[in-house]
């Protein structure tokens, strides 16, 4: 009876790690420079002020209201059929690496399939965006593993850089193709203001 309980144990490991799919945009600052953002493909927080500074109903309570931002974009490449999409706290670094990332919502967006008047539109996803059903269908897990907005929280008398990253690609048999990188300048969000 052991070895038949060690055996399926054996067989039910080797049959989720076969199993398992690595999603091909999961490394896709893999390689990423500088050079490699694009100049037309830009992004951007509306309600950023002249310092880029966020306003702090971006943020947890109980200073702030914990909705989520909203984001815009131009230039997206014509051959890009979706919009890999995430704001990741970046006080440690501003390019592609791993250090200090803490990603505070993602999306997934399958760009024509947006509708204008929603909450997400072929130019932007509006504010508090990530409460909504038709939003939470594109949403990928946070860095806590949800499909939610995670309020930006750093610790007081602390000001915090935050980015806004996407990558403009297409499937091509299969194969993911990228098409256009972008990065926002860095949003600064302290809760002191």
């Amino acid at each position: 009876m052991k070895k038949y309980i060690y055996f399926l144990f054996i067989l039910c490991g080797l049959m989720m790690t076969s199993c398992g799919t690595e999603d091909p945009l999961d490394k896709l600052c893999e390689g990423a420079t500088a050079d490699s953002y694009s100049d037309t493909f830009k992004l951007w927080c509306p309600t950023q002020n002249s310092n880029f500074y966020l306003h702090v109903k971006y943020g947890c309570a109980p200073s702030g209201e914990s909705i989520s931002p909203p984001i815009r974009w131009s230039g997206v490449p014509k051959e890009a059929t979706h919009l890999r999409l995430w704001v990741e706290d970046a006080t440690c670094t501003y390019m592609c690496n791993s250090c200090c990332q803490f990603c505070h919502m993602a999306f997934d967006l399958p760009l024509q399939e947006l509708k204008a008047g929603s909450v997400i539109f072929p130019q932007g996803i509006e504010e508090n965006a990530a409460k909504s059903k038709y939003a939470r269908k594109f949403m990928l897990p946070n860095t806590n593993g949800k499909r939610d907005y995670m309020p930006f929280c750093p610790p007081n008398h602390q000001v915090h850089a935050f980015v806004i990253k996407a990558i403009a690609y297409h499937l091509e048999k299969g194969d993911v193709k990228i098409d256009g990188r972008s990065q926002s300048h860095p949003l600064l969000f302290s809760t002191d203001r």
